[in-house]
């Protein structure tokens, strides 16, 4: 008796298909057992559909743990994937929700370099914050407010504490760019928390490398290292040469005679 043979394509479409039945129903874990069953696959999956909807589901799930960076990694991916535009953009915007949202660090600075370098971004309505974010500029209340908003109704992102974290460490990274030093009481009230808390969370970032500096206890101060400005000086440089490379591209679009007139009188 010869047993059948089933292909990748069969396995994975039925593992995903499982998956999104447990997704609808908001069951989060048993979704993901049959989405790893499916990832283990999928590099053999010729369906170009099924590794959509893996993702898709995967960047659910990561978003629902508040696995901020790999959903939003997942969500850009899909962004190139999808052929509807509007698909194409609602992945785009969530990608973007979600790299706001992930822990403050280098890791983050390269996901919010890739997002303001896309030339679809400025079409979205996040690009302000994203670019703020991107420039390490403290967010402000009113700011938090416009942005909770857009959090609505998403499974993890909608968590206020998830946004409450997102933007003390985002406000602390951005206090180091500009102070030399800063006391845990002075902190506190910019980040809109305790002093033992301000220091708690900076002690965090800095046992995790995602913060350069070190604290004084006894003075109560925690001290930036100055390596950090020279980082802001290269990102805000690189920011502006890719705002003017964006400038010039939307003028030369609209304007296709100026720019080639323009072009002829320096040569």
């Amino acid at each position: 008796m010869r047993c059948r043979v089933l292909s990748a394509d069969y396995k994975v479409g039925i593992y995903v298909h499982i998956a999104q039945l447990f997704l609808e129903d908001l069951d989060y874990f048993e979704s993901e057992k049959y989405l790893m069953k499916a990832g283990a696959l999928l590099s053999d999956v010729k369906d170009k559909v099924l590794v959509v909807k893996h993702k898709g589901s995967m960047a659910r799930i990561y978003e629902y743990k508040r696995r901020f960076f790999d959903a939003g990694t997942r969500y850009y991916d899909l962004s190139f994937l999808l052929q509807d535009p509007e698909e194409s953009q609602i992945a785009l915007e969530s990608a973007i929700i979600c790299a706001l949202l992930a822990p403050a660090g280098p890791q983050r600075s390269r996901q919010l370099a890739t997002l303001c370098k896309d030339e679809r971004s400025p079409s979205m309505p996040l690009y302000p914050m994203l670019q703020k974010m991107f420039t390490d500029r403290i967010i402000r209340p009113e700011e938090v407010k416009t942005f909770a908003q857009s959090l609505v109704g998403r499974p993890g992102a909608s968590d206020p504490t998830a946004l409450e974290q997102a933007i003390r460490e985002h406000n602390l990274l951005a206090a180091s760019k500009v102070y030399l030093n800063i006391s845990f009481d002075e902190l506190g009230v910019l980040l809109n928390v305790r002093a033992s808390d301000a220091e708690k969370l900076a002690s965090t970032m800095i046992s995790e490398s995602r913060l350069n500096g070190h604290i004084d206890q006894l003075a109560r101060l925690i001290h930036f290292n100055e390596s950090d400005s020279l980082q802001l000086w290269d990102q805000r440089i690189e920011s502006t040469c890719s705002a003017v490379n964006n400038i010039v591209d939307r003028i030369s679009f609209i304007h296709p005679t100026f720019v080639e007139n323009a072009s002829r009188k320096h040569m």
